[in-house]
């Protein structure tokens, strides 16, 4: 899996700065066809009930398979972060990640689990810069 920051997440919650990572399947693992699928665009055209009616556009997008967010402190950079990822999403907890995001069953509960256990340490903050913050992280992508 790859995993990589989307910027549009970092926020304050209850005093602490929280980054989101996303992380996205590579086509070896099991999520990888539930998550590779066909885009689709707006054709123009409304439906009955006044919907927009969405087609095929042709080409294929890959979707992140799990979106976490985790507590930062506002000095951390991308190699801090970069270690944290590593550590905390080694091959063993991606193989299991996989295995439950395959499953068609509801999972959510063992998933939940799993990730509140990679949720960080950040301390309590008081005023963030996350324009600055997000700047720094913007473009980190790390292969797991």
């Amino acid at each position: 899996m790859i995993a990589k920051i989307n910027t549009s997440g970092t926020h304050i919650q209850k005093d602490y700065l929280k980054v989101r990572i996303d992380l996205f399947p590579e086509p070896a693992d099991k999520t990888y066809a539930l998550h590779y699928v066909d885009e689709m665009i707006d054709s123009g055209e409304k439906d009955a009930e006044g919907n927009p009616i969405f087609i095929p556009s042709g080409s294929k997008q890959l979707n992140p398979c799990l979106c976490h967010f985790i507590k930062v402190d506002p000095d951390i950079d991308p190699t801090k972060l970069t270690g944290f990822i590593k550590k905390n999403f080694s091959p063993p907890i991606l193989r299991q990640l996989d295995d439950l995001l395959s499953d068609p069953g509801d999972r959510r509960a063992e998933i939940g689990a799993l990730m509140r256990s990679r949720l960080g340490s950040g301390g309590k903050v008081g005023i963030v810069d996350i324009d600055t913050l997000n700047s720094k992280l913007s473009s980190l992508e790390v292969k797991l």
